[in-house]
């Protein structure tokens, strides 16, 4: 089934279609089953980023509570994750960013609260065995989001966070400090910065990663009828312009890379209420009416990933497919704004979903936290989710010689009388030459 998406004649710009096929995971995309691993606790957020400076990412799960939770994890050397360390934090933790912001070359932690204030984790050392320096920073009201954004011209990197509505009239606001070296405030530290009212609550700030872009982020509000997306550029006065665009109402979760290799950002936004993803295309002087995308109920986080290494950006986000089950929808890329869908852990039902490079190989990981509560427990599950494909025999993410004399050895097996039959790619329940020629055509990476 192919669904077209036509935006119309009321675009900045031209205008432009997505297309979305919807088919089985035959040929395309495969992920074999995640490793996982329970913990307790409800989870809020997740944060991931090398906080060792090893060149690999931690995962930083932050739990509701009073106090609050912060567990890091990290690679196990086997293709999953084990707890690293554990963290008590302020109370009713809200949201967790992360960014160097004394500009010691260690990356710190911010956690917002619903107490009026945001807590700042000091990462002194990248040691993690030795814990973090904690410092409360007041803010005008309870915190909704952060984001660590260039507000200023000088590093070290700063900090916005969103605040809730304060007086019930459905606005909100955004309150900033400057990262601050010991070259320029003493100990260095966040200082100074102010705050804005903003046309709705902030959902998420989600600041550009291009370096010629990194004064300019896009703020995701919920004014009670419908959400809208405001870019937002830092002027001299260090006061913030909204740009209002729709994009739903009930927005989750945004992420924002070049989708169409046209050189420039793209937005994509989630609208639970709407149960899709909006997809704003950016032009050189704006961005483009959003284009709905359904992608089930109550659809959460998105991330934007390339899984199979072909240098096209794929998109994948929580959503809930037709019985209810919460599940990871996979948008895979295939290229000029075309689409294929798919999904993949159901068994995890996903709450939270990021990325990382969680063992230093340069690839990033798929990164869900999911429901695994009991009867008698609150747990939760993280899962990394990695592309297999059947021509790899032996599992290793390669399909090499050692895949090919794997089939030769079961060659003409029969796979109902119940001889092996890990060889049997095209599931004919016989081991023949076409499994042979299957394995000889997928030489190379599972991900290439």
């Amino acid at each position: 089934m192919q669904l077209t998406y036509d935006a119309g004649d009321d675009l900045v710009g031209d205008t432009w279609d997505v297309s979305i096929d919807v088919v089985s995971l035959d040929g395309l995309l495969g992920f074999g089953d995640p490793n996982s691993l329970e913990f307790d606790g409800a989870v809020i957020a997740m944060e991931v980023v090398d906080l060792t400076g090893d060149g690999a990412d931690e995962v930083c799960v932050l739990l509701d509570g009073a106090p609050g939770t912060l567990i890091v994890f990290q690679d196990d050397g086997f293709g999953g994750v084990e707890l690293q360390a554990q963290f008590n934090t302020s109370n009713n933790p809200t949201c967790i960013t992360s960014g160097d912001f004394n500009g010691d070359g260690h990356v710190d932690l911010v956690i917002g609260t619903v107490a009026d204030g945001i807590e700042v984790l000091w990462n002194e050392d990248g040691d993690l065995s030795t814990g973090f320096i904690h410092e409360p920073y007041t803010t005008i009201g309870p915190v909704t989001c952060a984001a660590s954004m260039q507000i200023d011209e000088g590093d070290p990197i700063d900090l916005m966070v969103g605040i809730d509505d304060l007086d019930g009239d459905g606005s909100g606001a955004i309150q900033w400090w400057f990262g601050w070296s010991p070259l320029r405030f003493p100990e260095g530290g966040l200082a100074g910065g102010g705050d804005q009212d903003t046309p709705g609550v902030p959902r998420i700030i989600d600041p550009s990663k291009e370096e010629d872009q990194k004064q300019l982020t896009f703020i995701v509000f919920n004014n009670g009828t419908g959400g809208n997306i405001g870019g937002s550029i830092a002027l001299g006065d260090r006061s913030f312009a909204f740009d209002i665009q729709a994009v739903g109402a009930d927005p989750i979760n945004s992420a924002r890379a070049d989708l169409d290799d046209d050189g420039i950002e793209d937005i994509v936004v989630t609208s639970a209420a709407n149960g899709t993803i909006v997809l704003l295309r950016g032009t050189t002087t704006g961005y483009m009416s959003g284009v709905p995308i359904p992608i089930g109920a109550e659809p959460g986080d998105v991330v934007l990933i390339d899984l199979n290494d072909d240098r096209q950006l794929d998109i994948a986000a929580i959503s809930t497919d037709a019985d209810g089950n919460r599940i990871i929808r996979v948008l895979q890329n295939e290229g000029g704004l075309q689409f294929t869908s798919l999904e993949t852990g159901l068994a995890e039902a996903p709450l939270l979903l990021s990325t990382g490079d969680l063992d230093a190989s340069g690839t990033s990981q798929l990164i869900s936290i999911g429901d695994a509560t009991s009867l008698t427990d609150e747990m939760s599950l993280i899962s990394l989710h990695t592309i297999t494909c059947p021509e790899d025999i032996d599992g290793n993410g390669t399909v090499n010689i050692d895949d090919l004399l794997a089939v030769i050895s079961q060659f003409g097996n029969d796979c109902e009388a119940g001889e092996p039959c890990s060889g049997d790619i095209d599931g004919s329940d016989t081991i023949d030459i076409e499994d042979l020629l299957l394995v000889i055509a997928s030489f190379g990476s599972c991900q290439g």
